[in-house]
């Protein structure tokens, strides 16, 4: 997603599917029924609590955009200009499990892009949530790329797959965890139980060189 375009002010029409560019966000949040704008709001705030509400206001011309409100002061309304990445990227996150028809699958590249560190395991309950039906109509297959050992620590093992290049023939390898491996079990223990400190070692894959 292009989160310029997230941003971006869209004329005033119903839309039920996101772009792919992201463009149209306004419209996809506006065009919910209130108590879904109100369900979508309540997981965004909890997931960035520096916020109290998310609405849609008019612009000139027939356009509208999105705002977000102080958690703290309730007359204070933020465009999206004045917004983090990690913000937007999360609203839009969340809007795509109600997007009509909803999808099978979503990929998502990077999603601890922009977002505080400390956000990322609520972040990750989110994804499982979105996962399993607990958010949206429907349950919805994820599929995460992510270059973050910080985001790995959120994450059990059995979840992940790691890919690599051979080096001899170039072809790409895709490697699971060895879970039901006792003396990788015990490997893991000895790296404090941390996922991503035991995949920087290089002993998962997916490690450049490794």
């Amino acid at each position: 997603m292009d989160l310029q375009q997230l941003r971006s002010p869209v004329q005033v029409h119903e839309s039920r599917r996101l772009q792919p560019s992201g463009f149209g966000l306004a419209n996809v949040f506006a065009s919910l029924p209130r108590r879904t704008q109100d369900e979508v709001a309540g997981h965004f705030v909890r997931l960035v609590p520096m916020f109290g509400d998310v609405g849609a206001r008019p612009l000139a011309q027939g356009n509208h955009r999105l705002v977000f409100q102080d958690r703290w002061q309730s007359d204070l309304w933020y465009e999206p200009t004045q917004v983090s990445d990690g913000s937007m990227f999360t609203l839009a996150l969340l809007l795509l499990a109600y997007q009509s028809p909803p999808p099978d699958l979503v990929a998502i590249e990077e999603p601890e892009r922009g977002l505080h560190p400390y956000l990322l395991g609520q972040m990750i309950d989110t994804l499982r949530k979105l996962a399993t039906g607990q958010i949206g109509p429907k349950p919805v297959q994820i599929l995460v790329a992510t270059h973050s050992a910080e985001l790995l620590e959120f994450v059990a093992p059995r979840e992940v797959r790691f890919f690599r290049r051979d080096k001899e023939a170039g072809e790409t390898i895709v490697e699971q965890a060895p879970t039901d491996d006792e003396n990788w079990l015990q490997t893991l223990r000895e790296y404090d139980d941390s996922l991503g400190d035991l995949w920087l070692s290089g002993g998962l894959g997916g490690v450049p060189g490794r």
